[in-house]
């Protein structure tokens, strides 16, 4: 039998919340889902439970209604759990409330995932019985559907993928035609580089498998995601107290040899930028007000708060509605991104110096090459003329004594650079005595002789 009830918000909220937070993108979806898996193989395991974090993730493309399974053998859920979970917008089901260190802190990342891009199943393993309910819009109308719990068969577990113990299958039909689906290989890259799966994908614990499949099943392709963070040097390890508040900031901050994508040409996926976390759960990404400094380009490193999960606990709007990290306007935020920009100011500041004496140095080194280049063709120009007019094969003419009685010969010299010349200076003191001579230099060293 089931169980079919209005979902518990008003039908035009429900749609609009799941456009605004997901934003018909597929990215946005998985995070949530990948993240909700994460955070049941967090609670087994914060109670000593068997965990073998693996989650895979199934990818059928279609021209239309792909579908998209997410599974896990985690904690399972049963059908009180599922409407509680699923059934239910706003809710803190994720355990933040009990001090659990998860990262669902919305309560609603799983119902605006399946709707912002079609409708879906959540099916689940728990003990011995088998659980479904589904998330579907019915004349416009979004519909949580509770199906009555059923036996664990085998054929069950062979059919969803979870031959023994609790596990949970999502499943998402990418019904709304305005949602593009990705291809594969841009699927595998977004998922291993997005900046809220980093710790995830970098676990040792989990173990992350896409899988592109075909119409009946089978494994076309699959992948195992990782992530590397970039290679760089510790420039900054320090605990800086928040003014006005009962807490502090650990900032690590490293500098990479090469420039790092930013915010502003990757977004999410950008490999430079601080990642800030609390409790181990990544919330944010960014620069602060460096966001756009391209010498802040070189950076990367976490911004470690727990104290964020305080304020969470008491429904402080730290975080923004939409998910899209912190609420910068919350006063404890605004305490924090002052004192985490204080301590970076001094490193950015120093890069652009370095940068900038460096950039100086190479146009002197330019600037110099030029005027050499330039100083040996005018030279070369000038050594080419003295030879045409001291070797030339034209005989020269007789010189004349210009009417002052004295003058230059010749009235026209190319001096080489470094190099002396003569010049002739000749002066008619009268008939009987010998003419004066001048002898000049390109560097102005003068000699007479009679």
């Amino acid at each position: 039998m089931v169980s079919s009830r209005k979902l518990q918000y008003a039908d035009r909220v429900a749609i609009q919340q799941a456009d605004q937070a997901i934003r018909k993108d597929v990215m946005r979806a998985l995070v949530e889902i990948i993240t909700n898996a994460n955070d049941s193989y967090s609670r087994l395991e914060d109670v000593g439970g068997s965990s073998s974090g693996e989650m895979i993730i199934e990818v059928l493309r279609r021209h239309k209604n792909s579908i998209i399974r997410v599974r896990d053998f985690a904690e399972g859920m049963t059908d009180a759990r599922m409407d509680k979970v699923v059934g239910t917008y706003g809710e803190a089901t994720s355990g933040i409330k009990e001090d659990k260190h998860v990262r669902g802190m919305w309560g609603r990342g799983l119902k605006d995932s399946i709707f912002g891009l079609g409708y879906g199943y959540v099916r689940s393993f728990k003990g011995a019985n088998f659980y479904a309910c589904s998330l579907l819009v019915k004349k416009g109308i979004p519909t949580f559907d509770l199906n009555d719990p059923i036996r664990a068969t085998v054929d069950l577990r062979e059919e969803y993928g979870i031959p023994q113990g609790n596990g949970t299958i999502i499943e998402i039909i990418v019904s709304r035609t305005d949602v593009k689906m990705p291809q594969f290989n841009n699927l595998r890259n977004y998922l291993q580089r997005h900046f809220e799966l980093r710790p995830i994908m970098s676990n040792p614990k989990r173990k992350i498998v896409l899988r592109e499949i075909t119409a009946t099943g089978k494994i076309r392709q699959e992948h195992v995601l990782s992530y590397k963070a970039p290679m760089g040097e510790e420039v900054l390890n320090e605990r800086i107290k928040i003014t006005g508040f009962p807490a502090s900031v650990k900032l690590k901050v490293f500098r990479s040899g090469i420039q790092l994508s930013t915010r502003g040409e990757e977004g999410d996926y950008a490999d430079g930028g601080l990642l800030v976390i609390s409790h181990a759960t990544v919330i944010s990404l960014t620069m602060l007000k460096f966001e756009n400094d391209p010498y802040a380009g070189y950076f990367y490193g976490t911004m470690q708060c727990d104290y964020l999960h305080d304020l969470l606990k008491n429904d402080e709007p730290v975080l923004t509605a939409t998910r899209d990290g912190i609420n910068w306007t919350h006063p404890f935020a605004k305490a924090l991104k002052l004192a985490v920009e204080n301590a970076l100011e001094p490193l950015i500041n120093a890069e652009r110096e370095h940068a900038i004496h460096d950039e100086q140095t190479k146009l002197d080194k330019k600037l110099r090459q030029k005027i050499n280049r330039a100083l040996h063709e005018l030279n070369s120009i000038a050594s080419t003329e003295l030879r045409d007019t001291r070797e030339g094969g034209e005989p020269r003419k007789q010189i004349e004594i210009p009417e002052s009685g004295m003058g230059f010969f010749p009235e026209k010299l190319f001096v080489q650079t470094g190099q002396i010349a003569t010049l002739i200076l000749r002066v008619a003191r009268n008939e009987n005595q010998k003419q004066t001579l001048l002898l000049a230099s390109s560097q102005a060293m003068w000699k007479w002789r009679f």
